[in-house]
């Protein structure tokens, strides 16, 4: 399931305000993204969402291929024991083929990158940063280098607060890559960190509310699913 998850937020998260690029509307169409090593195991997954618009029913009928991965997302985290969220849909589908879409937020980045790519560009606050860092945990990481998974959290099929836990953890087994360092060696995001490992409520919420803001980087005039069943039998 974390693969819908990973998909959701590499595609909205590819949003460029100044060029008004990218964004959740399916980036991954003859895309570069896809056939790179780290990211190959999300193939399977991007088959499935294209087949659930191509083979789907009247209402995955009325959605498009972006609508689908950012719903897919959603239930996935759902499903894993996540909080419910809310996805507007009406996105249109991407017709460039040149996308640079990149999985974010990237495991290599520093303070530095974390403030300018996620702050600074795409708007977020702080909170919202660290808690879609939360969706580390659910899912592997897959080490390219050494052709193997790994994990971040205790269960990596369960959508919790255990990540945020486990950064807090001094010993903790499980992995750390350099943007998880980041997060607890600078003040503004730790103290986030720190809330999120005890109030797991309270990283539910941020999660939720994050994730339905970025997913609609890129569009306007998104419609709630029951406004847009109501306007297709108009």
């Amino acid at each position: 399931m974390h693969g819908f998850l990973r998909l959701a937020l590499s595609d909205s998260l590819s949003f460029n305000p100044s060029s008004k690029l990218g964004g959740s509307i399916d980036n991954f169409r003859e895309s570069a993204f896809l056939k790179s090593k780290i990211n190959s195991g999300l193939k399977k997954y991007y088959k499935d969402v294209l087949d659930v618009h191509s083979f789907g029913n009247h209402v995955t009928a009325m959605l498009s291929v972006a609508d689908i991965l950012q719903i897919g997302g959603a239930s996935a985290v759902q499903f894993a024991g996540g909080p419910y969220i809310d996805v507007k849909v009406g996105r249109m589908d991407n017709k460039n083929t040149t996308s640079k879409t990149t999985a974010l937020p990237d495991p290599d980045w520093d303070v530095s990158d974390i403030d300018s790519k996620l702050g600074q560009e795409l708007g977020l606050s702080n909170k919202e940063i660290v808690a879609l860092f939360g969706h580390r945990t659910l899912g592997f990481f897959s080490n390219k280098s050494e052709d193997k998974e790994v994990r971040w959290s205790m269960n990596p099929y369960v959508f919790d607060n255990n990540y945020f836990i486990e950064l807090t953890t001094h010993d903790s087994p499980y992995l750390r890559t350099p943007s998880d360092k980041a997060l607890i060696n600078e003040s503004k995001y730790l103290e986030h960190v720190e809330l999120f490992a005890k109030d797991e409520q309270a990283f539910f919420e941020e999660f939720a509310s994050a994730y339905q803001k970025v997913g609609e980087y890129g569009n306007s005039n998104l419609l709630s699913e029951k406004d847009q069943l109501q306007e297709s039998k108009i």
